[in-house]
């Protein structure tokens, strides 16, 4: 697929692999997955759940997904299985177990129902792993009861073996699910860690030009889809954070790159074949507030990421006086109003604190 050219015959470009079985694969391989688990996902309602869970928790600060496609996907049991594991390790990682709100104002209905189904699925997904898989993960006392990390590494081992067997053969789904294989963080000397991960995110997205996607206005710009301009600021944006944390260089420079900033333009359209019942069934209502922080947050990364390669390179000159105050004013430029919806909404108030962590 080349997403650079615009003339091309189809403007279809996410093919997702139907669930549960690729039967390209050969025999032995397909044989290796089902023994490993890869075929034997959770009861549909964990499922949802997770669903769910993920674009409350996971999509505000990373909204890689086309979210109304990916429902109609995953309501007919059209998703791909290595996207879906991704994101119920990313939902596990960020939302486990679910913390109790405890922001000031009225709970809004949506809130009570995504903390009532997060608290059942924490309850019933550590009973999902089952035979060796689970006593390995026991308490040693005959009672599987594996912990919450236990059954996240489970689920990462899952998704895991999907990669490893070349299972999914979609690019633009191997990069988003790679790019959640990111979140899922064991110990520093793991050496397919999220930094292993959102490396590999970086160069299948150089490979399909995600670093040279014109505007809005520009040629060809009405075959590109929203979302991959939005996933190529999340993998920027980890980049940054993860180069900050690690004490790494970065692997991606702006200066290679043409693609239009996020804006009104990157907001997703609802489609026509989506009911209200199944978009609110898994996705909150305060989607373009959330938006909102999401672009204050990709302007912060690119505000972290210029001081990073500018004046933490090996090489680089000590900073003037002027360099440090310009970086240190645009850093405060990416400061977020107060939304007055955070005294209504618990989500809109836990993204809007979480934005001031990652700001302070």
């Amino acid at each position: 697929m080349d997403i650079c050219e615009p003339h091309r015959s189809s403007t279809s470009n996410h093919c997702v692999v139907s669930m549960p079985i690729n039967k390209s694969l050969p025999p032995e391989d397909l044989d290796y997955l089902r023994v490993k688990g890869a075929f034997t996902l959770p009861p549909r309602d964990i499922q949802d759940a997770l669903v769910q869970c993920y674009f409350y928790h996971v999509h505000p600060f990373s909204p890689i997904l086309d979210p109304f496609r990916f429902i109609l996907d995953y309501e007919n049991n059209r998703a791909s299985l290595l996207l879906l594991w991704s994101m119920f390790v990313a939902s596990a990682s960020v939302s486990w177990p679910p913390l109790p709100c405890s922001f000031p104002g009225p709970i809004a209905d949506s809130d009570s129902v995504a903390v009532h189904r997060q608290q059942l699925t924490h309850r019933r997904l550590l009973s999902f792993p089952h035979g060796a898989e689970a006593r390995r993960v026991s308490t040693g006392k005959g009672r599987h009861q594996p912990r919450p990390a236990s059954v996240t590494r489970l689920v990462n081992r899952r998704e895991k073996v999907l990669y490893d067997a070349n299972y999914e053969t979609d690019k633009m789904t191997l990069i988003q699910s790679v790019f959640l294989m990111s979140h899922w963080y064991t110990t520093s000397d793991d050496r397919a860690g999220p930094w292993h991960w959102n490396g590999i995110a970086i160069g299948l997205a150089h490979t399909l030009g995600l670093h040279r996607l014109p505007a809005l206005a520009s040629e060809g710009s009405h075959a590109i889809r929203p979302f991959w301009r939005r996933l190529w600021w999340s993998i920027y944006c980890r980049e940054t954070w993860l180069s900050l944390g690690q004490g790494r260089p970065m692997r991606i420079s702006l200066d290679d790159s043409d693609t239009a900033l996020p804006g009104a333009h990157d907001k997703d359209d609802v489609p026509p074949g989506i009911r209200d019942e199944i978009r609110l069934k898994y996705l909150p209502r305060e989607m373009d507030e959330l938006f909102e922080i999401w672009t204050c947050f990709v302007m912060l990364g690119i505000a972290l990421g210029t001081v990073l390669s500018t004046h933490y390179r090996a090489k680089a000159a000590k900073p003037t006086r002027a360099q440090l105050e310009l970086g240190e004013a645009e850093i405060r430029a990416c400061s977020v109003t107060m939304p007055e919806s955070i005294t209504r909404s618990r989500l809109i108030a836990s993204h809007y604190y979480q934005f001031q962590l990652y700001f302070q």
